[in-house]
C-alpha cells in the first residue's frame, strides 16, 4: 500500500536534491584542472595556509536557483519572479568579479545593496 506524497513530502526532497547538486557542482568546480576553478592563494590575513578553491558559491547560487525554481513550479506559480532571479544573477556575478579582481568592499556593498532593493519592488 503507497502513501500519497504530500506537498511536504516533495519539498523536503527537493532540499535533499538542492544539497546533492550543490555538492557535486562545488566537487567539480573546485577541481584544479577546471577553468573555472579560482584558487585564492594566501596571504598576511589568510586564515588557510595553502591555496584554496573560491567557487563554491557559484554551485550554491546555481543549486538555491534550480530549487526556486522547481519550488514555484511545484507550488503552481507560471511565473517566476524577475526582480529575484536578477537579484541573485547580480550577486553571483559581483561574486565571481571579486573572485576575480579583488573588488573593494565599498563597491561589493554598495552592488549587495541594490540587489538587495530588488526584493522590494515586484
Amino acid at each position: 500500500m503507497s502513501m500519497p506524497v504530500t506537498e511536504m513530502t516533495l519539498l523536503m526532497l527537493l532540499v535533499l536534491a538542492t544539497g546533492m547538486i550543490a555538492a557535486a557542482l562545488t566537487r567539480w568546480l573546485s577541481r584544479p584542472g577546471n577553468p573555472l576553478a579560482l584558487l585564492d592563494t594566501p596571504n598576511e590575513r589568510s586564515l588557510h595556509q595553502i591555496p584554496t578553491p573560491r567557487t563554491g558559491g557559484l554551485a550554491i547560487c546555481v543549486s538555491l536557483f534550480i530549487a526556486w525554481t522547481c519550488t514555484a513550479v511545484l507550488r503552481g506559480h507560471d511565473f517566476l519572479p524577475l526582480n529575484i532571479l536578477f537579484g541573485v544573477l547580480v550577486i553571483a556575478v559581483i561574486a565571481v568579479l571579486d573572485d576575480r579582481h579583488d573588488l573593494s568592499a565599498r563597491l561589493r556593498l554598495l552592488v549587495q545593496l541594490c540587489a538587495a532593493s530588488l526584493l522590494i519592488f515586484d
